[in-house]
């Protein structure tokens, strides 16, 4: 998984011979409420019959998971199931604040000690460390948590088959 795709998200469909009306009903039927922090299931989230968000529970309360949002609609033979897995609207809104705090801090400390010869190779080395290191474990964190593996659940869920 590379860092567009990560931007802009995976995608993929799901078709199945159930109607919205059931599928709403057998996702309804295994996934806990959405910020409930007690034991249940492990995968969280909010369904309409139009649709819904998905996370997967993690242990550590990582919010750098993979949000999964999918809308359905009614086909001739059952319905057809639309998916994108990606990062949520605040993560990305955090990391952009987080990582102008970096440079804002970290890029004029790092300039002056480039300027002056003091402490100016570690300080750029420490900015670049701070950028690579945040892209590289946001990355994984997400990579890891893909939505590969919640389109796998929505498909058993309602016994449907991944079309692309």
């Amino acid at each position: 998984m590379s860092l567009l795709d990560l931007i802009l998200g995976k995608g993929g469909q799901i078709v199945t011979a159930l109607t919205p009306a059931e599928c709403h009903a057998r996702l309804s039927a295994v996934i806990g409420p959405d910020f409930d922090y007690t034991d249940g299931p492990d995968i969280r989230g909010h369904i309409t019959p139009d649709g819904g968000v998905l996370r997967q529970r993690s242990a550590r309360g990582n919010d750098l998971r993979s949000e999964f949002s999918f809308s359905v609609r009614a086909t001739d033979t059952g319905s057809r199931i639309v998916w994108r897995a990606g990062m949520s609207w605040f993560i990305w809104i955090f990391s952009a604040v987080w990582l102008c705090g970096v440079l804002a801090i970290g890029g004029p400390a790092a300039w002056n000690g480039l300027s002056t010869g003091r402490y100016g190779h570690a300080l750029a080395l420490f900015a670049v460390l701070a950028l690579f290191c945040f892209t590289v474990l946001v990355g994984r964190i997400m990579a890891r948590a893909g939505g590969d593996e919640m389109a796998r659940f929505v498909t058993r869920t309602i016994d449907g088959r991944m079309v692309s």
